[in-house]
């Protein structure tokens, strides 16, 4: 079960003593099983300043039934300055945790630092706002044992809210994108081409993981944010041929923290999404004003009226659609000023 965070208590207090940095002291590592043992399963994340948030991922880990399997955890600090080694320090007698230290800023840069080391013959490269239910990892290997054919698979990912007010930041077709929703349903099946699952709710077969497997111009890099480094790997991997399977069973919650509920946070997400596909190459071949497709600037203008008709009550369309829509194509056009290589098609 998926607990509510506006009702349930905070697993971490709010502790004020600043974090040590560098390597971590040996309480940090002493219950991680040895670099040298082959284990089942591997769960990595890569964490930045968000210890509060970090505590109760690290709680519902603490709950899961693993019977006998064998696992490790691999928290990756990006160079918090918080009290993010304090809160880790706080699960060391509780679960199997390795403690690690990159200082250069960067989700993909932090998870590749560890990739190679990691043991499970499963790999799930989590995020440090990912709720897990008791029998999470049971099921996920169970459905690997079960489907030798497939190389990952994917569950379904439901919103923990944090806050009431949410209504209105669902109607938006972006939303569950913006939040990582997912749901294809009750019934497994294969995920269809072109098709790509939450990275953080995905276990991959370790053998056919690619080394390093995150590009490091993906993911947030200090103030910098690029998303798409998940789908990428899937990417990767489906061009290799490995099938990606999604699987009801494997659920898992996202916590949706205040700032999220927010015009500006769906603004910024669907700016970023924008700027990472145009980054990536995904633009159609246009002619060019300031490095800048032609074709852009037309909808960049159809996109601003809509908003101003939105401004003045002239249309019942929500002003959040056409805010969120007027940052896509920002984003692309933000995006397109960062590559001359131009291939795909229109957003």
């Amino acid at each position: 079960m998926i607990p509510n965070l506006a009702t349930a208590p905070q697993a971490v207090p709010p502790w004020t003593a600043g974090a040590a940095t560098g390597s971590p002291s040996a309480s940090l590592s002493e219950h991680a099983p040895s670099l040298s043992a082959a284990l089942d399963f591997s769960i990595a994340l890569a964490t930045r300043n968000r210890a509060r948030v970090l505590g109760l991922t690290l709680a519902s880990l603490t709950r899961l039934d693993t019977g006998s399997l064998r696992w490790e955890l691999v928290v990756v600090d990006n160079g918090s300055t918080d009290y993010t080694q304090l809160t880790v320090r706080r699960f060391a007698t509780r679960l199997p945790i390795r403690y690690e230290f990159e200082p250069q800023p960067g989700k993909s840069i932090a998870l590749n630092r560890v990739a190679a080391t990691l043991r499970g013959r499963l790999v799930c490269f989590t995020d440090d706002d990912i709720i897990f239910p008791p029998h999470w990892m049971k099921h996920a290997v169970a459905w690997t044992d079960r489907h030798p054919a497939f190389g990952a698979f994917a569950g379904p990912v439901s919103p923990i809210w944090t806050r009431s007010n949410r209504a209105a930041f669902l109607r938006h077709p972006y939303a569950p994108q913006a939040y990582t929703i997912c749901d294809r349903g009750d019934r497994p099946h294969e995920y269809p081409a072109q098709s790509w699952p939450p990275g953080a709710n995905t276990v991959y077969r370790r053998e056919l993981l690619p080394l390093p497997p995150f590009d490091p111009d993906l993911g947030p890099v200090g103030t910098t944010r690029l998303i798409g480094n998940d789908t990428a790997l899937a990417k990767r991997l489906a061009a290799r041929g490995v099938r990606i399977l999604y699987v009801p069973e494997i659920r898992a919650g996202h916590i949706i923290q205040p700032a999220q509920v927010s015009p500006v946070y769906l603004w910024r997400r669907s700016y970023q999404r924008a700027k990472t596909l145009a980054h990536q190459g995904l633009v159609a071949p246009a002619p060019r004003l300031a490095g800048i497709p032609r074709w852009m600037f037309g909808e960049l203008a159809r996109r601003a009226g809509r908003l101003l008709l939105g401004w003045t009550g002239l249309t019942r369309s929500p002003r959040i659609n056409a805010e969120i829509d007027l940052a896509d194509i920002l984003g692309w056009i933000a995006g397109a000023r960062r590559t001359r290589h131009h291939q795909g098609a229109h957003p």
